[in-house]
């Protein structure tokens, strides 16, 4: 019994360790460009231009996520990884390198999609090979290490070269490839998948038997939120740094500092949102409208509140609200379809369709700039978060039980 803890706790931890290492450097190299903008505006690069590339990236990515959420299921996790980071290190150093605007949009959408292939197997790894409370803290991982990516991130950013800054990108991208397959050979080997006591259950369900049934428990609403939480975690994160230093007033190099510690300091949302859930009888739903009406309300007060330190506080509680929501969709939700071996396809879709409206979000929010200014575009935000409030509310009876 003594050994059976040992392992067990030892899978727990290798496990974790590696969705940490990975997602962190998923969402740093995500985050980069975003950080990177007020710089690359001061080279010359047009803020319209930027946003095609963070457009085309959150495209690709969620073409990606729909791909893998196919594959997913079936492909090990091994080869999703080394492909997916070897992938991106290749579209970071040629980003980097080569000045063509239209080359860099191309090569940044190129590692929107190599990124894709990291989230749902890694959620489905979690599934297969944890249970309970040890897949809930991995779950709490993956998404304590999307906030520390874009702190990373940040960071480099207030280097104040953001070419180096991606070479560098490249280069951990490919060592942390190369790691991953030695790491799964090792894993595979010593940690078999999990083996419930209906092993029916671990079979997938027929897509079209799938979809019907689907549908019935929480897919139509959680669509509906994952739209809105996926521009409000891609594309109004994306425009922040900009927000800092044209709407504040900050230096870029300031507005990179300043964003690292906002999403540093938000790094405890994933623990508050998990209290959330439990305060409210683990209740997802509870959560996501709760979440949403912070963030509607705070994006709006930043209009009438001048003061800059204020208004960065109100920005940080925003920012967290959409993100508690978030840890509801991937923390609890996805992970519900485990039992009909479905958890990978239902990550990759919903995961495409946040960011197919990113995508959409971040054109539109790149012009909204330049045409009717920041105040308006922070009205858009609010309303954005209220329309979530509301999208919680469709199809009550399939999200009774949530």
């Amino acid at each position: 019994m003594q050994r059976e803890k040992k392992e067990t706790f030892v899978k727990f931890v290798s496990l974790a360790v590696l969705c940490f290492l990975v997602y962190l450097a998923c969402y740093a190299t995500k985050s980069l460009l975003s950080v990177n903008t007020p710089l690359m505006t001061e080279d010359g690069y047009s803020e319209v231009a930027i946003g095609t590339m963070s457009s085309v990236y959150f495209l690709f990515y969620g073409i990606g996520q729909l791909f893998t959420g196919f594959i997913g299921d079936k492909v090990r996790l091994r080869y999703m990884l080394l492909f997916g980071l070897l992938a991106a290190a290749l579209s970071c150093f040629l980003f980097a390198y080569i000045d063509s605007v239209t080359v860099k949009t191309i090569v940044w959408g190129v590692c929107g999609f190599a990124l894709s292939f990291l989230y749902a197997p890694l959620v489905k790894s979690v599934s297969d090979h944890l249970e309970g409370r040890e897949a809930e803290i991995c779950m709490t991982l993956l998404n304590f290490a999307s906030i520390i990516g874009s702190t990373v991130a940040g960071v480099f950013g207030a280097f104040g070269d953001w070419k180096t800054a991606t070479y560098i990108f490249a280069g951990l991208l490919l060592f942390l490839g190369v790691a991953s397959l030695l790491f799964n050979i090792i894993f595979d080997r010593r940690f078999p998948v999990l083996k419930s006591e209906n092993e029916a259950k671990k079979e997938s369900m027929p897509l079209r038997e799938f979809l019907k049934y689907w549908l019935k428990t929480g897919g139509v609403v959680f669509i509906l939120i994952s739209a809105i939480q996926g521009v409000a975690k891609n594309s109004i994160t994306f425009w922040i740094p900009t927000y800092i230093s044209q709407y504040l007033g900050f230096v870029p190099e300031t507005a990179a500092i300043i964003f690292s510690a906002i999403t540093l300091i938000a790094a405890v949302n994933q623990v508050i949102a998990i209290w959330l859930y439990h305060v409210m009888k683990k209740r997802a739903m509870r959560v996501v409208r709760f979440s949403f009406l912070v963030s509607a309300v705070c994006f709006l007060l930043l209009i009438p509140v001048k003061n800059v330190w204020v208004n960065l506080v109100l920005l940080l509680v925003a920012q967290s609200g959409f993100s508690w929501a978030g840890t509801m969709i991937w923390t609890y939700y996805c992970r519900k379809y485990a039992d009909v071996g479905r958890v990978a396809f239902v990550v990759g879709f919903l995961d495409f369709v946040s960011y197919l409206f990113s995508a959409i979000s971040s054109v539109l929010f790149s012009d909204a700039i330049g045409s009717i200014g920041w105040t308006w575009l922070i009205v858009i935000w609010s309303a954005l978060m209220a329309c979530g409030v509301l999208s919680s509310f469709v199809y009550p009876s399939s999200t009774k039980e949530i």
